[in-house]
Parts: structure tokens; C-alpha cells; sequence
């Protein structure tokens, strides 16, 4: 097909294209939030190895206050803590790899009709994992 030829674009076809530009917007914003969980998971595991290393009383940090506790309750919370994380993680993993998935479906489809008429990649591509 010549750039001078014209396309019919159907309102299906709007309608794909729509909907992989909103779940693109899903799926960066979700890469953004497992990252930002992976480190608080890491800053969390770092803390309470810190902490079994500590006999009696510490400083926990609540805002701007400190409150001094047992170390073994601090890492106890600490570790609720990282349960509820990891499982958040786990959450936003699953919704990472559906939106990557009907991402590829929308992408061949639309590749497919219009083959290199339409500009679908992400720009990101590289480290989708990260």
C-alpha cells in the first residue's frame, strides 16, 4: 500500500486503538508502582535484617516522631508489613501481564490491517521487565 492511498478506518478499529492507548497508560503506570513496591520491599527486608541483629529497644520512626519499642515487635510489624507488599506486588503483577497481553492481541490485530501505517510501540520495550 502507497502513502497515497487512503484507509478506511472502522469505528472497531477506533475502538482498538483506543482502548491499547488506555491500557499502555495502565500498564507504564503499574511498571512504575511494581518498581517503586520492589524497592520498599528490598528497604523493608534491609530494616528488619538491621533490626534481628538488635537486642532490646529501638527507635521505630512514625512521621515526624520516634517511638522507642521492642526490636522483636518492630520487626514483627515489619514484616506484616512486607507480607501486605509482596501481595500488592503480586496484584499488580497479574494486572501487568493482562494488560500485556491484550496489549500484543490489540497490537497484531491493528498490525494487520494497517501494517506500518499505525505506530503502536511503547518506547519502553527494552526494559519491560524493570
Amino acid at each position: 500500500m502507497s502513502d497515497t492511498d487512503t484507509l478506511r478506518i472502522l469505528q472497531s478499529d477506533q475502538n482498538s486503538i483506543n482502548r491499547y492507548s488506555v491500557i499502555n497508560s495502565q500498564v507504564l503506570r503499574l511498571k512504575a508502582q511494581r518498581k517503586a513496591l520492589k524497592q520498599r520491599l528490598v528497604d523493608l527486608e534491609d530494616a528488619i535484617s538491621e533490626l534481628e541483629l538488635m537486642d532490646g529497644q529501638c527507635n521505630l520512626k512514625v512521621g515526624d516522631a520516634f517511638i522507642l519499642d521492642d526490636a522483636e515487635k518492630i520487626v514483627e510489624r515489619l514484616n506484616k508489613e512486607k507480607e501486605q507488599i509482596e501481595a500488592e506486588l503480586e496484584e499488580k503483577n497479574h494486572d501487568f501481564e493482562e494488560g500485556s497481553t491484550e496489549m500484543a492481541k490489540l497490537k497484531k490485530i491493528l498490525y494487520a490491517k494497517f501494517g506500518n501505517q499505525i505506530q503502536l510501540e511503547r518506547g519502553d520495550e527494552d526494559d519491560e521487565d524493570s
